[in-house]
């Protein structure tokens, strides 16, 4: 039943992305490449996160299967949602995008293990940017429970995502950061993903110097120690 529902959905998807490929290569000269809508995994979603209410989390990676791999770092979780069921949710964007992109989603279960052939690194990135954007950083000073930020992905994780698939419009779509604003001033602001910052805490999700759930005690550890010797 699952599968069949999945294939319905994906096959609904296919027909939306079909009318989307007319939209962004109206350019008789561009050639177009993986320009799909939305154009960056999960974009479409990003604005709904920023409404939730946001809490510091403790062992998700674990209780995470498909986004698990990529959970480096501290977590955080809308309210009264487990794990699972954001993982789903991830998973979910991860086989909408690579079927507009004309790739078998089922021939790519494991993204974090994919290598050795050319799509790996492009499918790979399409997993981190949809499990960036569900599983955003939380922040490693606060106490699980406590309330905190939703933060985008890094632009510098959607860029990775551009050069690792090739992507390419025929208009200035493909751009990681961005506001933007209805001409005629009616609907809602739309914003991209956030520029990385020297903050000690992360501002974006997909940061290498994000510390994870087990460092940062350690790291508190280390600060106060050197603080006393």
């Amino acid at each position: 039943m699952f599968a069949c529902k999945m294939y319905l959905i994906l096959l609904c998807f296919m027909q939306a992305d079909a009318f989307s490929r007319e939209v962004y290569t109206t350019n008789a000269i561009c050639q177009a490449h993986h320009c799909i809508n939305p154009v960056f995994p999960a974009l479409n979603v990003l604005d709904e996160m920023d409404r939730q209410v946001w809490i510091q989390s403790a062992n998700v990676s674990k209780n995470a299967p498909f986004c698990g791999p990529f959970l480096k770092y501290s977590v955080a979780l809308p309210v009264n949602t487990t794990p699972a069921a954001q993982d789903n949710l991830a998973s979910k964007a991860y086989f909408y995008h690579l079927s507009a992109m004309g790739l078998e989603p089922w021939d790519h279960l494991n993204p974090s293990e994919e290598r050795g052939f050319q799509q790996a690194p492009c499918i790979k990135q399409v997993a981190k940017m949809v499990c960036y954007t569900h599983f955003p950083v939380g922040d490693w000073r606060m106490p699980e429970g406590n309330a905190v930020a939703y933060r985008r992905p890094c632009a510098h994780s959607c860029q990775a995502y551009v050069d690792a698939c090739g992507v390419r419009c025929c208009d200035e779509s493909v751009q990681c950061v961005f506001n933007y604003q209805p001409l005629d001033g009616v609907g809602l602001l739309e914003k991209g993903y956030t520029e990385k910052t020297d903050s000690e805490v992360e501002m974006c999700t997909g940061s290498l110097a994000a510390p994870s759930a087990v460092t940062a005690p350690l790291l508190v550890l280390c600060l106060v120690v050197f603080m006393f010797v």
